[in-house]
């Protein structure tokens, strides 16, 4: 269960992020941005995570390394980043995969998808998001739906409304 809700909060925050840069970078055309989306997990969650044994692995085209996970994200209209991959929050064999965040610059919310098909809006909210030059940041916060919904996979209490899942930082 653990792993589960950090794969979903290491998953909304990419997409938060990624959704970001895009608005950045892309001008208001049809033209489709493409870049990727860093998102660095919160050190404070991991170790409550570790401490439960649940661990958050990178779903592929996504990749980890270390406390990072890094998604392919496409930008195709300002309002919008949109995510490969995913992240999957484990407890031994027990857990879920968040996949293709949505990030939502306007509403500065994130919506992932569950590997059955089932859309989950709002799953992250973004904050103190910064759109420069060079990169889209912004904090990925864990919403009331994400952490029941990671509680519930990973049968932990870990996660809760409020929680960082990370920082993201979106480059085109």
């Amino acid at each position: 269960m653990r792993t589960r809700r950090r794969l979903a909060a290491g998953i909304a925050a990419a997409a938060v992020l990624g959704s970001l840069g895009v608005a950045a970078a892309a001008p208001a055309s049809a033209k489709t941005n493409n870049g990727e989306t860093k998102v660095t997990m919160s050190q404070s969650l991991l170790d409550k995570l570790s401490a439960e044994n649940i661990r958050v692995e990178a779903f592929e085209p996504a990749l980890a390394n270390g406390t990072n996970i890094t998604f392919p994200a496409k930008q195709k209209k300002p309002r919008y980043i949109t995510h490969t991959g995913g992240m999957a929050v484990l407890i031994a064999d027990l857990g879920t995969v968040l996949l293709n965040f949505k990030f939502d610059l306007q509403d500065e919310t994130v919506e992932v998808s569950l590997q059955n098909g089932t859309v989950i809006k709002d799953a992250f909210d973004l904050r103190n998001v910064k759109i420069k030059k060079a990169a889209v940041t912004a904090n990925l916060k864990i919403t009331r739906v994400s952490a029941n919904l990671l509680n519930e996979a990973t049968y932990e209490t870990v996660f809760k409304k409020g929680m960082t899942l990370g920082t993201s930082r979106t480059k085109f």
